[in-house]
């Protein structure tokens, strides 16, 4: 199981990248710095860096390097390879990437953090060193993106102070300015530290710490000087602040870690206090980005003990409060609580016998088994580590990969036999059911030994298990959800750390060594969507990325598709090299409307990613449209043409074998018999109708006529076959009643006509229309009526002089109208003095007549043919005073018009379809006249709006007013 470690508040960042060694020659300006030089030790390549002494002026080494890690050296010797360079642009936050001197490459993998993103965007390797806020300005380092906003301020603010006076260091702290997370460390312990990413931050107080100015020793001064010091001071050993005396009896070390803060309380003995307190600003029970670790303590015998911690609250301010029982124990203790950030890797152990998981927060657990407790068999612990392996490029071939776990402790010294599986669904640390794996598949795998001291401390080693195959498989794609580690022996626990173990060099770790294919795609520019290709095209694509080679030397893959990346076919199977275009000639390929072009690079051993086609083209090879079918008006008879007007539209349809063609152009020829009468010439449009001139075709003449098309690329089709037509006779109406000029008796018409057709066709429609005005509108209108009849009687119009006109239709064209003129209608409204005697009336006819008597009232009625706004007008002789009343059907007032003496009457109002409404006209007063007759119109009323914008200097609306237009 998981050790719980005392007071560790592991403040936890979810790192995206890997980390990056810096050099860093403190004190050393850019004009000071001088060549590097390289030399061979031992296979261990180094590297020195000079600079002139500022006092002396004499060339000294500043600081030497090694370039590459020991053991990646160490194990590209094994491999019987040198190791050629890191590839910087593949590093991440938690790998770095060598290559090797056959192309290869070995990734460093830990479960820790390597590298930080600097305010450039770049990976740099981690760097825990404390600088003194009064030195930022004096560095030439890059700063971590998540503190580098705060740190130039800094940097600014000590250049102004510089101009003026010294900087007073008392006030100033220290930062980690390479590390992930934005750190402060005081001069002073009882300011507190914090410890921050993004907008979340954690500030940690000491309550009732000695308050005195720190002093900042160098390493230099002797352990005396410290010892004896009567005020709290701070010694910096590069990543780490001492507080000597920080409470009574009591020591405080803050070390920076490449995973966030370690702070160590030193009870000196037993004067000293054993509840240590400290207030918290920041929200930390619902951090995301922080978590607090358990707490712990270790005495001078190497006794471990869990500390109690205790996070409250007391008056909206959050507390940690630290117990520490310190019977039985040797002084000096050292109390441990750590501030760390998290990681994209994870790990955990589950219980085999209790199938639960825990201590995923923890810095160690145990894999493996311990002796029974709850009957004859024995619990089962299984370790579970997820790597995040995001850097290795997907489809790269693993030549080895190489899992390496911890083993500080254990149950016995023995080794254990075991096996590795690929976990198959996702956890994480909190995650309390165990995870599926693939039982069928595993790989073994041995623990080693220990020393010969039951759970010794003194002689651990490392627990290294080969799971190439498993890689692979992520490599190729497979999910990765990490491994589970089971050893299956009585008593075979072994304890592990974990990646939040404060020490890196402890965490679980892996090394892959593979060799990568192209990592960028070639990028198919043609064709990449919507071309139509028929014969020899030119194929184009951007060119691949290969870390291992240059883009001259990669050879080039291409496939084709006809049915959208169902089946793929070889175009060709290796370009020359360097070529990013090939023409090829898709004459044979079938026709397809779904086809896709991909192509993938080829570096001599591996193939790249595919890049296809964004979206499908087109494979078509053309042919001539299909002669036009589908030909209106027309016959293929010429006995039996089809009857058209004189100016008929002429359509058919058009129809290619190319799916998707459509028509660019159209030629119609006209003929009379075989003389050719009109030629359009080539339309172009798809437009598939033709409209013959007017006057181009005579009456009673047959014609036939054909067309043909083209399609979008040109081709031409052949001609349709001919359709005949025949241009039609109007037909003739002739009226049989009354005669021009004739006086009328009676308001009511009945007209009676006869109709003739020379085509013998027979009469559809009729309709008969009505002016009062010369027909400058019309007063009457039947509507067109359908039927043969020859007669047709009208409602009650209005008196006055009407002439009229009568048309018919043959089933094609309407005749020529058939006059009645000037026939005069008499007032035969009367009587109408009541509602019940009301004269019906139409729309849009003047009616005219008298008020005879001082009690003669005159009404008239209609009934509405739609819902909208109805106006009548009513002109009242001079010199007399007529009133006008609206009525509903139920002869409930609508509205009135009670004007003066002589003056006109104008009413607007709103009718419902279906509805009667009646009108009464009458004399106020006793007002009428028997020879001055009143006149009146009934129309529809059409709304019209109007809408004024206005608006100021800059173009803006600032008001608007619509009115209505009638």
């Amino acid at each position: 199981m998981k050790r719980k470690l005392a007071f560790l508040l592991l403040f936890c960042f979810v790192f995206q990248s890997l980390s990056l060694t810096v050099v860093q020659a403190r004190n050393i300006s850019d004009s000071m710095k001088n060549s590097v030089t390289y030399k061979e030790e031992d296979e261990v390549v180094s590297e020195t860096v000079y600079g002139n002494d500022p006092q002396t002026s004499k060339r000294v080494a500043e600081v030497t390097y090694n370039r590459y890690p020991v053991g990646v050296l160490d194990k590209a010797k094994k491999l019987g390879k040198t190791v050629v360079r890191e590839d910087v642009e593949r590093r991440t936050a938690n790998s770095k990437h060598y290559q090797l001197s056959d192309g290869s490459f070995i990734a460093d993998i830990t479960m820790g953090p390597q590298n930080f993103l600097d305010n450039t965007g770049n990976w740099q390797p981690i760097n825990t060193e404390l600088i003194d806020e009064a030195d930022l300005d004096m560095v030439n380092i890059p700063f971590s993106q998540v503190s580098s906003d705060v740190l130039k301020k800094i940097v600014l603010k000590n250049k102004e102070i510089r101009k003026n006076i010294k900087i007073d260091r008392t006030k100033t702290s220290y930062r980690a300015p390479q590390v992930p997370f934005d750190v402060k460390i005081p001069k002073k312990f009882d300011s507190g530290y914090s410890i921050g990413k993004g907008s979340e931050k954690l500030t940690f107080t000491p309550i009732k710490a000695n308050t005195v100015t720190a002093v900042v020793y160098s390493k230099a001064e002797n352990q005396n000087d410290r010892d004896n010091a009567n005020t709290v001071t701070a010694d910096v050993y590069s990543n780490k602040a001492e507080y000597h005396n920080a409470w009574d009896n009591t020591d405080v070390q803050l070390e920076v870690l490449d995973i966030g803060i370690k702070e160590t309380i030193i009870l000196k003995n037993n004067q000293a206090p054993t509840t240590f307190r400290f207030h918290v600003a920041g929200d930390i029970k619902n951090s995301k980005n922080f978590e607090l670790q358990p707490a712990w303590l270790v005495d001078a015998n190497g006794t471990k003990r869990d500390v109690s911690q205790i996070i409250d609250e007391a008056d909206g301010e959050t507390f940690i409060q630290l117990d520490v029982d310190t019977t039985d124990l040797q002084f000096p203790i050292y109390v441990d609580p750590s501030v760390i950030t998290t990681s994209t890797s994870k790990d955990m152990t589950c219980n085999d016998y209790w199938h639960s998981c825990y201590d995923g927060s923890s810095d160690s657990f145990s894999v493996g088994s311990w002796s029974g407790y709850y009957d004859s068999s024995y619990n089962s612990y299984e370790g579970f580590f997820q790597f995040d392996l995001t850097s290795i490029p997907i489809n790269s071939v693993i030549n080895n990969a190489s899992m390496e776990l911890y083993i500080f402790s254990g149950y016995t010294d023995n080794s254990h036999t075991g096996n590795v599986y690929r976990v198959t669904s996702a956890w994480d640390e909190t995650t309390t059911q165990v995870p599926s794996y693939d039982s069928t598949n595993s790989v073994p795998t041995v623990t080693g030994y220990l020393g010969t001291v039951l759970n010794s401390v003194n002689k651990p080693g490392w627990w290294v298990t080969n799971i190439t195959s498993i890689v692979q498989q992520w490599a190729n794609g497979t999910p990765n959800y990490g491994v589970m580690v089971r050893t299956g022996a009585l008593q075979s626990a072994k304890i592990i750390r974990t990646h939040e173990y404060t020490d890196s060099a402890y965490r679980p770790k892996l090394t892959v060594t593979y060799n990568s294919p192209p990592i960028v795609s070639p990028t198919v520019l043609s064709p990449n969507g919507g071309e139509t290709i028929d014969s020899t095209f030119n194929i184009v694509w951007n060119g691949a990325v290969d870390p291992d080679n240059t883009q001259t030397s990669l050879n080039y893959h291409i496939q084709l598709s006809t049915n959208g990346g169902g089946n793929w076919i070889d175009l060709v199977s290796q370009t020359g090299a360097g070529v990013t275009q090939y023409q090829y000639n898709f004459s044979s390929v079938s026709d397809s409307t779904n086809a896709l072009i991909r192509i993938r690079a080829y570096d001599g051993s591996l193939y790249g990613p595919w890049d296809q086609s964004d979206a499908p083209f087109t494979i078509k090879h053309n042919k001539a449209p299909n002669a036009p079918t589908s030909l209106n008006p027309g016959s293929t008879s010429s006995s039996t043409p089809t009857r058209v007007v004189t100016n008929p539209v002429l359509k058919w349809t058009f129809s290619d074998p190319d799916a998707g063609d459509a028509q660019s152009a159209y030629q119609v020829q006209i003929f009379n018999g075989s003389t050719l009468v009109k030629d359009s010439g080539w339309v172009t449009t798809s437009l598939s109708s033709y409209s013959v001139p007017s006057s181009l075709l005579a009456r009673n003449t047959t014609y036939n006529w054909k067309v043909r098309t083209k399609d979008k690329k040109g081709a031409i089709s052949g001609y349709s076959a001919a359709y005949y037509i025949k241009i039609n006779n109007l037909p003739i109406a002739s009226i049989t009643s009354y005669t021009d000029g004739q006086q009328l008796t009676d308001n009511v018409l009945s007209f009676t006509w006869t109709y003739s057709d020379t085509d013998g066709q027979a009469e559809s429609n009729y309709q008969i229309l009505g002016s009062q005005n010369n027909w400058a509108s019309i007063g009457y209108d039947s509507g067109v009526k359908s039927g043969s009849a020859t007669s047709f009687t009208t409602p009650p119009l209005a008196s006055g002089t009407w002439s009229f006109k009568i048309l018919v239709k043959d089933g094609i064209e309407w005749s020529n109208a058939a006059y009645r003129n000037n026939l005069k209608l008499p007032n035969a409204f009367e009587p109408n003095d009541s509602n019940t005697q009301a004269f019906p009336i139409n729309y849009n006819q003047t009616y005219s007549s008298l008020i005879n008597s001082g009690t003669d009232v005159d009404f008239f009625k209609y009934t509405a043919p739609t819902t909208g706004i109805d106006k009548l007008v009513l002109n009242v002789p001079s010199g007399l005073n007529y009133d006008v009343y609206i009525y509903d059907s139920a002869m409930a007032l609508i509205t009135a018009g009670v004007h003066g003496a002589g003056l006109q009457e104008k009413e607007i109002f709103d009718v419902t379809s279906g509805r009667t409404y009646y009108i009464k006209i009458v004399g106020v007063g006793g007002n009428y006249s028997t020879s001055l007759a009143y006149n009146f119109s009934l129309s529809s009323v059409t709304l019209q709006f109007q809408t004024t914008y206005q608006y100021d200097s800059n173009g803006n609306i600032i008001s608007k007013t619509t009115t209505i237009v009638r």
